[in-house]
């Protein structure tokens, strides 16, 4: 048994990855010296060396079955080769497959021979592999019904509101009372237990999430928009009997796109939002959890249904505060809140602040009872339990009083109504009041999902993308997403690549194993 097998057969995983690194850079680049794209990739190859996916190999095997035939090719290289495809910037599948062929560093980084790399077939069969999905290949070919780009806009800053008023509560109340079921099987469940696995947790282990234990979260979605035609593609004969506007069903490239509402774009976008959970309190603003939806899905239900299936997939992580915009602002969010011991920071939707149908609020007395224009205290007239409030009513009407000189002082014949709120108002009276420092300090973290939402769009162009389909979108949001933690990393070790390349170029020797790139100096 030779001593270079021995070493090798001491070796995990990754240190073989590593020291394959290291063999090959010398053999293509060093050797002849040819330094330069060693430099210019110098963050890139650091990246990838701090980039451990032992622990995908598992994984990824119950994706494949016994081979019979062909070898498959190595499905964490095929993982790997997707996330550098992604930290170098590409965003076609095709042109990195021309790429690895061209430049032999991207083949290596990626875990391949220069000469021996996979097609682009193969890399979008292992996407479907990791998608696992109910198969219906007639899911595209299905006849749908044209749905036209809205007419209404909304304010900058506007959120569309809710579709179904009452969803919040039914989601409430059904999570509540399954709150002990597990979560059912979801086509992204490989992806998501791979991001998991291989990044969330070892990021948590580094401390750059914050507390694991008291994890402070921000949710907030962004829309993106699809590379498909919302027009579709007609089969109906509507064209040749003149009739150029029809609405007829017809097959759309991307069927479970639809039309929302981009408040900070003021405009329509036909596609899917992304909703994502961020770790506050951390430096780097890494997202922890996410989750696509219908474009006009409201940011509300998605809150109620990321913040679920994250507590249930992730019982080493523990949400102490959760911070949220105006669109959080609903009682049911806040009841779930509290139930799971999640201190909120939401922002209070003022949208009908300061507007009056009559006079402005009457005054309220010592006891907590509003006084009316004619300086008598308002009737009692029972407790709102749906927005949890105090209801008080005209004293005249309710017969209280039998005359009064500003009768007029309401059109209805029901009375002037006031609304109160009691102290036990959980929503007004947080647990950090609202209107100090702390909180003020607090929510202002919540600022990191957008610029968690800006490296997804401007940094790796995520919408530059022009996927067609929720499995694709998946696909490359998880890459990016899986990109961000690897990018804080290199931060965090506080690692300089040319340093590493420069010793590398001086003092190499192919028979020499890299040690661990998270302590080289």
């Amino acid at each position: 048994m030779s001593k270079s097998y021995e070493q090798k057969k001491n070796l995990n995983p990754h240190q073989l990855f590593q020291q394959f690194v290291k063999n090959k850079l010398y053999e293509y680049y060093i050797q002849i010296n040819s330094y330069l794209s060693l430099v210019l990739n110098a963050h890139l190859i650091v990246k990838v060396l701090l980039l451990d996916l032992t622990k995908a190999e598992p994984i990824l095997r119950n994706c494949y079955s016994t081979p019979r035939g062909i070898k498959p090719r190595n499905p964490v290289c095929m993982l790997r080769s997707l996330i550098v495809m992604t930290l170098s910037g590409t965003n076609s599948i095709t042109q990195w497959v021309d790429k690895m062929r061209s430049y032999p560093l991207f083949a290596i980084l990626s875990g391949f021979e220069s000469n021996d790399t996979p097609g682009v077939g193969t890399f979008y069969e292992f996407i479907e592999r990791l998608w696992k999905d109910t198969p219906n290949k007639s899911h595209k070919k299905k006849l749908r019904i044209f749905k036209r780009k809205p007419r209404k806009k909304y304010k900058k800053g506007e959120k569309q509101p809710l579709k179904h008023p009452g969803i919040t509560r039914k989601l409430v109340n059904r999570i509540i009372h399954d709150e002990q079921i597990p979560l059912s099987q979801r086509p992204q469940d490989t992806w998501n237990t791979l991001f998991k696995e291989c990044f969330v947790l070892p990021s948590a282990d580094l401390g750059i999430l914050g507390n694991p234990k008291k994890l402070s979260v921000s949710g907030d979605g962004t829309p993106l928009e699809t590379g498909a035609s919302h027009f579709g593609h007609k089969v109906c004969n509507c064209k040749s009997k003149g009739i150029y506007d029809c609405t007829c069903p017809r097959y759309f490239s991307d069927p479970d796109a639809s039309w929302g509402w981009d408040s900070y774009r003021e405009k329509y976008v036909y596609g899917r939002t992304l909703y994502e959970l961020v770790a506050a309190d951390s430096p780097y603003d890494l997202p922890v959890y996410f989750k696509l939806a219908q474009c006009q899905r409201h940011d509300s239900v998605l809150t109620i249904t990321a913040l679920n299936e994250f507590r249930k997939f992730y019982p080493e992580l523990s949400i102490s505060e959760f911070l949220g915009d105006s669109a959080n602002d609903s009682y049911p969010i806040y009841e779930l809140l509290f139930h799971w011991i999640i201190e909120p920071f939401i922002a209070l939707n003022e949208k009908n602040k300061g507007h009056f149908t009559y006079d402005p609020q009457p005054k309220i007395n010592e006891n907590g009872i509003p006084i009316c224009k004619n300086k008598t205290e308002m009737t009692f007239w029972g407790f709102c339990p749906d927005r949890h409030r105090l209801k008080w009513r005209c004293p005249l009407i309710c017969g209280k009083i039998s005359k009064c000189k500003f009768f007029n002082c309401s059109k209805s014949d029901y009375g002037r109504v006031i609304y109160t709120k009691p102290k036990t108002d959980f929503r007004l009276f947080t647990p950090t009041p609202r209107d100090s420092s702390k909180w003020k300090k607090k929510y202002s973290k919540r600022t990191s999902s957008e610029r968690s939402n800006k490296r997804k769009k401007i940094d790796y162009n995520l919408e530059h993308c022009r996927v067609r389909s929720t499995k694709h979108w998946f696909t490359r949001t998880m890459l990016i997403v899986m990109c961000q933690h690897v990018d804080a990393w290199l931060i965090h070790s506080k690692i300089n690549p040319v340093q590493i390349i420069n010793k590398w170029t001086n003092h190499s020797s192919k028979n020499i194993l890299l040690t661990p790139i998270s302590v080289v100096t």
